[in-house]
């Protein structure tokens, strides 16, 4: 269903993806409904990397050493449909930002989570099942499997990276 790969990146690596996105310039973006499944509130920010395809942001070059151990690990070439990074703010209770699958007409695509920072938010699966926010902890599902994000009640700021891709022949 999904693979955990703890101490996804090194220290250095995951470091310079720190300082990037925890910098003053890197800018955020409201998204004032989560996902399609969320209720009227369930907000968070983001910043897009890549969008359908296309590079989207001049921040993208932070994102290259986690590219690079996803092409290694598939040992194949992959093609990025989407990817971002999410921050959530903290919340009193723990509340779901409702379950969605992140890529809705293909079956083809995977899903990547990468979380930059421990809290006691999670990703939770339709089936009940749950993967912990830890720092440098990645995931790997389907993409079409219904997930959600759980907020944290412990840390002001929770980010993760997520990307969608597939494996290509290329």
């Amino acid at each position: 269903m999904y693979k955990i790969i703890d101490d996804f990146l090194n220290e250095n690596e995951l470091k310079t993806i720190l300082e990037s996105i925890n910098n003053n310039n890197f800018y955020w973006f409201l998204i004032e409904r989560a996902n399609y499944n969320s209720e009227e509130g369930d907000f968070q920010f983001m910043h897009t990397f890549i969008k359908k395809g296309q590079i989207n942001s001049d921040f993208f070059n932070c994102c290259k050493p986690i590219f690079e151990k996803i092409i290694q690990i598939h040992k194949k070439p992959i093609h990025i449909n989407n990817a971002r990074v999410n921050l959530f703010l903290k919340v009193n209770k723990k509340k779901g930002l409702g379950f969605h699958k992140d890529i809705t007409d293909s079956k083809n695509f995977l899903t990547f989570l990468y979380y930059l920072e421990n809290s006691n938010g999670y990703t939770e699966f339709e089936n009940g099942e749950i993967i912990e926010s830890k720092k440098n902890r990645a995931v790997f599902f389907n993409s079409d499997l219904l997930h959600q994000t759980v907020m944290q009640t412990d840390v002001l700021f929770r980010k993760n990276i997520n990307i969608n891709f597939m494996e290509t022949n290329d």
